[in-house]
């Protein structure tokens, strides 16, 4: 089973719950090569230990019928094939949330970064996955896919909206149309 989202929706959380829920593998975001497979371990709230490699062999092992895929690759071939669909009610704080992802990221990884690097990098972030998320969301509206808010506690983004308000006027710019039960704000 494929769980698709944009990044920062609580699918992580969600997937690991459904997984123990039908006692079945979790796989977390093994079509996303590029990712660090530590990152879960040692900036992200939900610990996931991850003991798979990330390549064509292993994924001919995958039985997708009969585990969980926590999958944030958006395309058409990935959303085709996914089977369930989440998102946060506001899209918007998805993005907000990213930032200070990101930004954790680099501090992690990058950590000599210079701040006008950081800008710069995190600018990127949003405008790729801005990207993303609209192509996600149209696909939603344009094949009637329901769309699951996952009930969760999340981080309240008014903090983040202030701490990266310089990126607002970028947020704020996307054209994201979203499903009824969702919104953009």
């Amino acid at each position: 089973m494929i769980v698709t989202s944009i990044p920062r929706s609580g699918s992580t959380k969600y997937c690991v719950d459904l997984a123990k829920m039908l006692s079945l593998p979790l796989y977390d975001e093994i079509f996303n090569f590029e990712v660090v497979q530590d990152h879960k371990q040692r900036i992200h709230e939900a610990t996931i230990t991850e003991i798979y490699p990330r390549n064509p062999a292993f994924l001919k092992t995958v039985d997708f019928k009969n585990c969980v895929v926590n999958n944030h690759c958006i395309n058409y071939f990935s959303l085709l094939h996914t089977d369930v669909f989440i998102s946060r009610e506001n899209v918007q704080d998805s993005f907000w949330s990213l930032l200070n992802y990101t930004e954790k990221y680099i501090a992690e990884y990058v950590p000599d970064t210079k701040q006008e690097n950081i800008d710069y990098m995190l600018q990127d972030v949003l405008i790729n996955e801005g990207l993303k998320a609209q192509f996600f969301y149209e696909y939603c509206l344009e094949f009637n896919k329901v769309v699951v808010v996952p009930d969760l506690n999340y981080s309240d983004t008014k903090v983040l909206r202030n701490k990266y308000a310089k990126f607002e006027p970028l947020v704020s710019k996307f054209k994201i149309r979203v499903p009824k039960n969702l919104r953009y704000e």
